[in-house]
């Protein structure tokens, strides 16, 4: 382990201690039971994807969703997910405190149970990533993948040139997601209309065979980490290098705040770092075009997933026990969700979820 703030090189620390904190998740049991299940499923598709896959293999859709949903999972489950969801609701009471003529900050605003929040609203809305492209990287170099206590990094290549804000809502056109899940393995979720990966033809599984790009990959775990990065034995002397480079460049996080009503988004920005980074495994493809967004606008991938979406994540949250394809087939979009209907009938997954 690297612990950032003093600059320390840990090498015996336990995973488990630092990595656990007593009632994280809050005092109700039905929610570490509801997790445990999930974790479970998961590692019935991540050991053996871990243990087995190689370069040129397809990703299955049974994989797929589980593997998704372990991932929206994780991306909500940290100190500093709990810290920006806090920062969220301060930042949405001085807007309104702004409106009655009040000066922003008069109000304290204190959320409690944020972390059962953020993972109620990230498992609800995780059918708006559905439409994503999955590739799981390989690092085969010397140097291996590092994971950090924020590990689940969002960067958007195709906007972050032009736009104010970095725009990483899961919605968004150009969405990309990058999760490290062991030293040689990444997953990275992408939008499969604006990026290629790997070469065509060539499978989902694709090998890193440059230093750069891994070093480039493990960038992003040290913007965006809270306190430490984690890394196997025998990668002291490549951690110590990134380490000296990549510390100095760590952004501060002041952020502001966007509201967009019209399209369901209250964006915090800045949120993850990556700007500028320019792999080599992955281009932007020519289509779509881009054009220039009006100001506020938001650019979304799929606007009747995203309605869909949003509809089932508010039918969760009016406690609701609901699969998810079974409220598509009731919804009136549903004609133009056919083809991700037809994956996921391939994959014999359930897709139901209870607000606990």
């Amino acid at each position: 382990m690297f612990n950032i703030a003093r600059r320390l090189h840990v090498p015996r620390a336990s995973i488990g201690d630092q990595c656990y904190r007593n009632y994280f998740h809050g005092k109700d049991p039905k929610i570490e039971r509801a997790l445990g299940a999930i974790e479970a499923n998961t590692q019935n598709v991540l050991r053996p994807l871990i243990d087995s896959v190689a370069p040129g293999d397809q990703i299955s859709s049974a994989q797929f969703y589980p593997l998704v949903r372990y991932t929206a999972l994780q991306r909500a489950r940290t100190s500093h997910a709990e810290a920006r969801a806090q920062e969220f609701v301060q930042h949405y009471v001085n807007a309104k405190s702004l409106e009655k003529g009040l000066p922003p900050g008069l109000l304290i605003a204190t959320l409690e149970n944020g972390v059962r929040g953020n993972i109620l609203s990230a498992l609800s809305l995780t059918p708006v990533l559905y439409d994503l492209g999955l590739s799981v990287l390989l690092a085969d170099t010397p140097v291996k993948f590092v994971i950090s206590d924020n590990p689940v990094v969002l960067r958007n290549q195709y906007w972050e040139q032009i736009m104010r804000f970095d725009r990483l809502g899961w919605s968004l056109q150009g969405l990309q997601i990058f999760f490290p899940i062991s030293p040689n393995h990444l997953l990275l979720l992408y939008d499969r209309t604006t990026y290629k990966v790997g070469s065509r033809g060539h499978g989902q599984v694709v090998p890193i065979r440059t230093t750069r790009d891994v070093v480039l990959l493990n960038t992003l775990q040290w913007l965006n980490a809270e306190e430490n990065i984690y890394f196997c034995p025998g990668q002291e002397r490549h951690v110590m290098s990134q380490a000296v480079r990549d510390i100095p460049r760590r952004p501060n996080r002041k952020s502001e705040m966007v509201i967009d009503e019209g399209k369901h988004a209250l964006t915090i920005g800045p949120s993850d770092q990556g700007f500028g980074l320019d792999f080599g495994f992955t281009s932007i493809t020519r289509h779509p075009r881009r054009p220039i967004p009006d100001e506020g606008d938001t650019p979304v991938r799929n606007e009747h997933l995203a309605q869909i979406a949003w509809d089932f994540s508010s039918a969760v949250l009016r406690q609701t026990d609901i699969d998810f394809w079974e409220f598509v087939g009731t919804h009136p979009l549903a004609r133009f969700l056919a083809e991700l209907a037809q994956r996921d009938a391939a994959s014999n997954q359930s897709h139901s979820y209870r607000a606990r």
